[in-house]
């Protein structure tokens, strides 16, 4: 069984992003332990400032730096809901996507707060229009 869990530093960015609504987005990537540790963490990879990157763009930013980082964990904050995406393309590498998928479940209940889960394997899956049906009101 692979043993990977959050680095306590991607814990606490996430909480901080959750609690000061002023982060857009998050991206996560399994890294290696810095020595003399062993095994993989999660890490965050790339954070990015509601105020760096103006609404109207935000989606499409998001979806493009995600896209171009091979398979992923992300969190966007968007329509006040906190959507975590599995991006997994089918031109990922079978050893990234068993990695990534084997601690995605565990990783998303660390991060308390997450209201909703999207799973994107190809362009389809990870449109605007999908995270704003994700994200949208119930009420």
């Amino acid at each position: 069984m692979i043993d990977i869990k959050a680095a306590e530093e991607s814990l606490e960015k996430f909480e901080a992003m959750k609690l000061n609504k002023k982060v857009a987005y998050m991206i996560f990537k399994i890294t290696k332990k810095a020595k003399p540790a062993k095994g993989k963490e999660i890490t965050v990879q790339k954070v990015v400032q509601k105020a760096d990157c103006a609404k109207e763009e935000r989606l499409k930013t998001f979806i493009s730096d995600l896209k171009e980082q091979g398979v992923r964990f992300a969190v966007i904050d968007w329509n006040k809901k906190l959507l975590f995406v599995h991006w997994s393309p089918d031109t990922g590498k079978a050893k990234n996507k068993m990695e990534y998928s084997s601690c995605k479940e565990a990783f998303i209940n660390s991060l308390v707060g997450i209201h909703v889960k999207l799973q994107a394997n190809d362009d389809g899956d990870l449109t605007p229009e999908i995270i704003e049906e994700k994200t949208k009101s119930n009420v």
